[in-house]
Order: structure tokens, then C-alpha cells, then sequence
């Protein structure tokens, strides 16, 4: 069993699958899970959220990809896509951020959480892998998003969502708050989190959370299996001592318990 000491240890890496071969495709999502679960702590999963969709574009053998609300920073860059040899895409609300994205990645611009005006301009059923990077937190409906992620997957298809937990203590004090007094906050906390470098969106926190009855809702769409992958701890209170000590007491006895509700990220994974 892994010691406290491994759990915060940003830097492991875990050996993902890299391949079917004769194992189904189910199976082989399990154990690429059981992967991702050997390290919670949320450092791992912004490190090698990269990694984690390399391995499952190969995985899956995958042809076409979208990362919903890239922006005007897809994860990936030319040279990396020419290797990896996917036909990737990027999808945002905002035809401003695409504008913005280079010229290299196909652009689809419309609101994963609404639903869709006509079939022509949506590729659906023709998607491997879809995936997003916290962008979930801020849609209006996500269990419209899932339906369209589902439309947009072909049989077989897959989309990973890395997004916040509602329950965790800095998530909770953003949903509570304006709008206008926690963007301050943030950047104070981050100075980085602003309109030209990274901009702090709106959040709604819709169906941001770990329970079997979000995976139930999930899996009522038509999806063959949801899987949810916790990760624990942040950075939003370390410039505040006293705050600080005291969210860390109480995640690292979540953690050890297993109480997946406080958890403070989250892989979402869904297999159509």
C-alpha cells in the first residue's frame, strides 16, 4: 500500500498502457484507471495531463481528436501532432480565443452545453478521443455537454474532462462569492490569472463532482462505462498560513479515508 509520503509525491509517473493488443477495449480502460488512481496528488495530475492523452490517443488507436475549450492554447503543437498523427481539433465558445489559436489545429466554435443547431457543421459519430482541461466547471449545463460529447464520439470513442470538485474548500468559496471579489483574490494569489495571460472564466460548477450517482447520470446518456479518478491537495491557500495548515490537516485525512467528495480534482473518463 502507498505510504502518505507516496500519495503527495508529485513526481512518479506510473507505466500507462500504451496498446490493446487482444485485450477489449474496457478492459484495457480499467487498468489504464487502475494507472492513473496509483498517484492522487493533484501536482501528478497537472503534470502529466499531457501524457495521459498521449497514452489514450494511442490507446486508442485514435484518428481524430477535439480538445473542447482549447482556446487560443491547445495542449499540443505542430510537431508533437505530426508525430503522434492525429487530425486534431479545437472547439471554444469564443471565436475571439480560436482566432487566437495557430493556424495548425481545425476550429470549431460553438457551446459544448447547448444544444446544437443543424448536423452539417458538428462532426458527429467521427471523434476517437475528446478531452478537456479545466473547462468543465464553467459550462452552463453539463449534462447537455456529455450528450453532445456522446453525438460527437463514434462507437468506441472516448473523452476525459479534468476539472475541479465543488466540495473542495477553495471551489466552495469561489461558488459562494461574486465574481468580483474572487477574481481579485486570484490574482493576488496567482498574478499569472489574468485577461492576456490566463484569464479567470465564470464558474458554475455543474455536476462537478465524485459520487456513483454522477457516474449513474453519466451512464443514463448511453455511455458503456464512467469512471472518475480523485485527486487531492491544491495551491490556492498557501500564501495564507493559518488557512493553509488547516485545509492540508483535513484533505490529508480525506485522502487516507478515501472521502471522495472532498477530493479537489477530478479525471471524469467515458467510454461510448
Amino acid at each position: 500500500m502507498s505510504t502518505e509520503t507516496d500519495r503527495i509525491d508529485p513526481t512518479h509517473t506510473p507505466q500507462l498502457p500504451k496498446k490493446f493488443g487482444n485485450t477489449s477495449k474496457e478492459e484495457l480502460l480499467d487498468e489504464f484507471v487502475g494507472a492513473l488512481a496509483e498517484r492522487r496528488h493533484f501536482a501528478w495530475a497537472f503534470l502529466n495531463y499531457k501524457e495521459t492523452i498521449q497514452s489514450l490517443m494511442t490507446m486508442l488507436q485514435a484518428q481524430r481528436a477535439i480538445e473542447i475549450g482549447g482556446g487560443r492554447r491547445p495542449l499540443f503543437d505542430e510537431d508533437e501532432l505530426r508525430k503522434i498523427g492525429v487530425r486534431y481539433a479545437v472547439n471554444d465558445i469564443s471565436e475571439r480565443e480560436l482566432a487566437r489559436a495557430p493556424d495548425h489545429v481545425e476550429k470549431f466554435c460553438f457551446d459544448i452545453a447547448q444544444r446544437f443547431d443543424g448536423r452539417a457543421q458538428h462532426p458527429y459519430g467521427q471523434i476517437d478521443l475528446m478531452f478537456s482541461h479545466m473547462v468543465f466547471e464553467h459550462v452552463s449545463d453539463s449534462y447537455r455537454a456529455y450528450e453532445n460529447v456522446y453525438d460527437l464520439l463514434n462507437r468506441g470513442g472516448v473523452c476525459i474532462n479534468f476539472h475541479p470538485v465543488l466540495y473542495s474548500p477553495p471551489f466552495v468559496i469561489n461558488a459562494i462569492l461574486p465574481e468580483a471579489l474572487t477574481g481579485k483574490a486570484l490574482r493576488f494569489l496567482f498574478p499569472n490569472r489574468n485577461d492576456d495571460d490566463e484569464p479567470k472564466h465564470p464558474a458554475k460548477y455543474d455536476r462537478c463532482v465524485i459520487s456513483e450517482r454522477e457516474r449513474q447520470t453519466l451512464l443514463s446518456i448511453g455511455y458503456r462505462k464512467v469512471w472518475q479518478v480523485p485527486f487531492w491537495y491544491h495551491a490556492y491557500f498557501k500564501k495564507i498560513p493559518g488557512l493553509y495548515h488547516l485545509d492540508l490537516a483535513i484533505t490529508k485525512i480525506a485522502d487516507h479515508n478515501n472521502w471522495n467528495a472532498l477530493a479537489s480534482y477530478c479525471y471524469t473518463i467515458v467510454l461510448k
